[in-house]
């Protein structure tokens, strides 16, 4: 008998240890520092996602403080958080609140994805997007017949290897087309750029059409250039335009609407007889201090 008083002494002074009590004597209210705690994810999965939550207010709140250990990871849909909180418990305790849980886990969702490649559909859809309608800088689509009007920059459109053939003939001479084949695309590409806090992407078109040209008369100083035309020469290159789109993220496929607005969704040409100067271009739209993290040709 007096074993089992003993054991039930120790019992009661165990339950009652494990009471927690204000300074008053009372029980403490548990408080779930999580309830209302908002935690949201933002930012492109694996290349700028991040985490963000709200200052939650609730009595004794400005006792407790929130943290994540991986709040400067870069955070991908699927990966797993834990928010924390330390808490001042002493002055918790004297109005009467405890907290009983302080660490929650979240798993990030939601954030929108970019692939390292883009289907044949994505492809298709975003070169009849920035199909050139408009291939001169007079908005005239050229036909047979029509004057030639080039760019007013000789160096912009025909390349040094191009002057003695070109330039030059045509420098002393009026011109017209005489066949314009159909543009055709030679080439496109895709690439991702990212720098400290955002990621751009990239998807540019080269096009190139084949294009004949027929003198229909000539300046007063042919007779004194070697290299000048007559009446009736043709000349033949072949050239080449780029249009470009870019913008800040995708959601769903190739340049969805994002909740940000794309920095540019331009239909900018390029135009040269070098296919390397249009691409070169279509390259250089790269924004400042960013790094290539995906570059497909297509």
């Amino acid at each position: 008998m007096k074993r089992t008083m003993k054991a039930v002494i120790l019992a009661v002074i165990a339950a009652a240890g494990s009471i927690s009590l204000s300074s008053c004597g009372k029980p403490l209210t548990p408080i779930d520092p999580f309830e209302k705690l908002e935690v949201t994810f933002t930012g492109i999965s694996g290349y700028t996602g991040s985490v963000e939550t709200n200052d939650p207010e609730y009595e004794g709140s400005k006792y407790i403080y929130y943290y994540c250990p991986q709040s400067d990871d870069v955070l991908s849909n699927g990966d797993t958080i834990t928010m924390g909180v330390n808490v001042v418990a002493e002055d918790l305790k004297k109005i009467g609140y405890k907290v009983e849980q302080d660490t929650k886990e979240y798993t990030v969702q939601g954030l929108p994805e970019i692939p390292d490649e883009l289907t044949e559909a994505e492809v298709s859809e975003l070169s009849e997007e920035l199909n050139l309608h408009q291939l001169y800088s007079s908005g005239a689509e050229p036909a047979v017949g029509d004057e030639f009007k080039p760019d007013p920059s000789w160096d912009r459109i025909f390349t040094p290897e191009d002057e003695e053939d070109i330039n030059q003939r045509l420098y002393h001479g009026d011109w017209k087309y005489e066949q314009i084949s159909d543009m055709d695309i030679d080439s496109s590409k895709y690439k991702v750029w990212k720098d400290k806090n955002n990621v751009y992407d990239l998807f540019y078109v080269v096009y190139h059409r084949d294009i004949t040209l027929k003198c229909t008369a000539v300046d007063e100083f042919a007779a004194e250039d070697e290299n000048a035309p007559s009446v009736g020469d043709t000349v033949s290159f072949t050239w080449y335009y780029g249009a470009y789109r870019t913008g800040f993220c995708k959601e769903n496929g190739a340049f969805a609407d994002c909740e940000e607005a794309q920095i540019s969704s331009s239909m900018t040409f390029s135009q040269s007889s070098s296919q390397e100067i249009v691409i070169e271009d279509m390259e250089s739209i790269a924004p400042n201090n960013c790094d290539c993290i995906i570059s497909k040709e297509y």
